[in-house]
């Protein structure tokens, strides 16, 4: 599932499989890649802090 994707920068995606929750945080170079594993709390907390920045002057 795509969280967040930009023409110009990054895409964020939250990926489920065999092994569990990931993060995958991609740039528009496609050698770089950020991935880690995440709880599905982890993810709410890390939505709201998203939420929080973007509200917040």
């Amino acid at each position: 599932m795509t969280l967040f994707f930009n023409a110009a920068g990054p895409m964020i995606k939250y990926e489920r499989d065999a092994f569990g929750e990931t993060l995958r945080v991609e740039d528009l170079n496609p050698q770089k890649e950020i991935a880690f594993r995440i709880t599905p709390m982890e993810l709410l907390k890390f939505g709201f802090k998203c939420i929080w920045a973007a509200v917040r002057p």
